[in-house]
């Protein structure tokens, strides 16, 4: 209830609100995260395309190999060909390949498969999911392209006007919450990442990040020729 709110927060008026509806917050989101989850679960052994391999030997190519022979190793015909940022997320993934399956770390010619292996590549993609929900977190967390500023697009204002109502029960859904739903369960993100097997759904969020820096004007994060009010 609102005025046990303003009894508890005393005079700390609008920070203890705010801190309140956060908490609120929290819980929408956790469900809507482990839900997610779970379906993407149930798709784990589903069909999966040959990208599956193309991944499985880029963890081999750059757990096993030094960096001079990333892109020049050519055992299999999935050679590496995505850029190095990309290469050097595999690696961080090689590390801990061998202790799901040892033989996902093989470079060979032919295909390698097994139940560990596609447990931990459809593990990584279900963790890396987690840039997506941070990038649409972000996103939706304030004021963006120069709202601060005036003029600009703002989810504040929807937020305050459906935001108590749907975090303490109204059943009104606020556009972060639509926002999270959209994004977790896309349709194509499912179908291509969690199925046929891609990483499209972290590449989504560190776009997301992008823009949410540049729409909190961080020097830091965003390229410094980028005007936020453009």
């Amino acid at each position: 209830k609102p005025w046990r709110r303003s009894v508890r927060c005393g005079g700390m008026g609008k920070q203890c609100e705010h801190m309140h509806r956060r908490r609120e917050g929290a819980g929408p989101v956790a469900r809507t995260l482990l839900l997610a989850t779970a379906v993407k679960l149930l798709l784990v052994p589903c069909y999966k395309s040959t990208d599956f391999e193309v991944h499985r030997n880029w963890l081999a190519i750059t757990g096993t190999l030094p960096l001079a022979r990333w892109y020049t190793e050519a055992t299999s015909q999935w050679t590496l060909d995505y850029p190095p940022l990309f290469g050097w997320f595999e690696r961080g993934l090689a590390q801990l390949a061998p202790l799901a399956d040892p033989g996902l770390l093989t470079v060979q010619a032919g295909p390698y498969d097994s139940p560990a292996a596609v447990l931990f590549q459809r593990g990584t993609v279900m963790l890396a999911d987690g840039v997506l929900m941070v990038g649409v977190l972000w996103q939706t967390s304030g004021v963006h392209y120069g709202g601060s500023r005036g003029g600009g697009l703002s989810l504040d204002s929807g937020r305050q006007l459906s935001g108590q109502q749907s975090m303490s029960g109204g059943g009104s859904v606020t556009p972060r919450g639509l926002a999270l739903l959209l994004a977790v369960f896309s349709p194509g993100l499912l179908l291509v990442d969690h199925v046929h097997f891609q990483y499209n759904g972290m590449m989504l969020g560190l776009l997301l990040c992008a823009l949410a820096a540049i729409g909190h004007g961080r020097p830091v994060t965003k390229p410094s020729n980028i005007n936020p009010k453009v």
